[in-house]
């Protein structure tokens, strides 16, 4: 199983030390959050490419990646560019998460229209396509509803050939199965499910199983977590003692969907050292999770897991 965090930090500084952090504790990729306005400790408030080039040049091993770039606030082939620019400049440790958009605030803010999701759907299936066209082939042209590309040549070259792995987040039917046929990394989201259960879990697997299934054993499978609750006494008093401590994050899950549900949700770990590895485990072994990420807040509480499930694994 592998471990990811989303840094979230104020300064340069704090950036930094974050990232040197995470790397040392093993985790296997750092990411970076694509938000106008939701910042702070679980999302940066800086632009994700150039905030990952000052990570990779400030580490050796550990991955750096995108959670999620919004396809409305860059253009498939300047982001092609780009993203193969950060692998060469990175060592070929970049992995490329893209998404449809879903912040409707941010899209107000930034005067952007905020189309319905079928027409973002059709357009993130053409921005997958150029996205990836354009990275892995030395001239690149395109003729689709929304995006014309005539003769992109793809430079600089990529270091991961042919391109850098693809993850996609997503949360229903429609962009689960996009994901599934397109990504390498298929990051299924129940922060934005309406049910956090583990049977709303299954079924959106199955939805990725069913759209690819000559892929699916090839697919990594994420799950980003919510919280992660250290404890000695069951999940609920866990979830409960967070609240009860003014965890803003914990107290919004509790307010959207109930104390029962967010305890027993597979997006929040609570317990002992062994319950949380042993839950991850079974997640691993039961649905084909390999991997997870946390944002910043968490990154202690996550941390003596990593070589717990390392270890299982091998």
């Amino acid at each position: 199983m592998r471990f990811g965090v989303v840094i979230g930090a104020p300064t340069r500084a704090e950036y930094l030390a974050e990232v040197r952090r995470a790397e040392a504790l093993d985790y296997d990729v750092v990411l970076c959050s694509d938000h106008l306005h939701l910042n702070g400790r679980h999302f940066s408030h800086f632009a994700p490419i150039p905030a990952l080039t000052a990570a990779a040049l400030s580490t050796e091993r550990i991955r750096v990646g995108t959670s999620v770039l919004n396809q409305d606030l860059r253009h498939p082939a300047v982001l092609a560019r780009e993203a193969a620019t950060l692998d060469v400049l990175s060592d070929g440790r970049l992995e490329l998460g893209l998404g449809a958009g879903w912040n409707e605030p941010e899209y107000e803010m930034a005067g952007l229209p905020f189309d319905p999701i079928g027409l973002r759907a059709r357009r993130f299936a053409e921005y997958v396509q150029v996205v990836k066209g354009v990275i892995a082939t030395p001239s690149f042209s395109f003729a689709g509803e929304f995006f014309t590309i005539d003769h992109m040549p793809g430079e600089p070259p990529p270091v991961q050939e042919p391109c850098p792995p693809i993850m996609i987040g997503a949360t229903g039917p429609r962009l689960l199965a996009l994901a599934a046929r397109e990504a390498d990394i298929v990051s299924v989201n129940m922060l934005r499910s309406p049910d956090p259960s583990e049977a709303a879990f299954a079924e959106r697997i199955g939805w990725v199983r069913e759209a690819a299934p000559d892929r699916f054993g090839a697919l990594e499978l994420q799950l980003p977590l919510a919280a992660t609750l250290p404890s000695r006494g069951s999940a609920a008093d866990a979830v409960s003692a967070a609240v009860a401590a003014g965890d803003p994050f914990v107290s919004m899950l509790v307010g959207k969907f109930g104390l029962e549900a967010v305890a027993g949700s597979p997006m929040v770990l609570a317990g002992s050292t062994a319950q949380m590895a042993e839950k991850l485990a079974r997640l691993r072994d039961e649905y084909g999770v390999g991997s997870v990420m946390i944002p910043n807040p968490q990154i202690d509480a996550l941390a003596p897991l990593i070589p717990l499930l390392k270890e299982t694994a091998a």
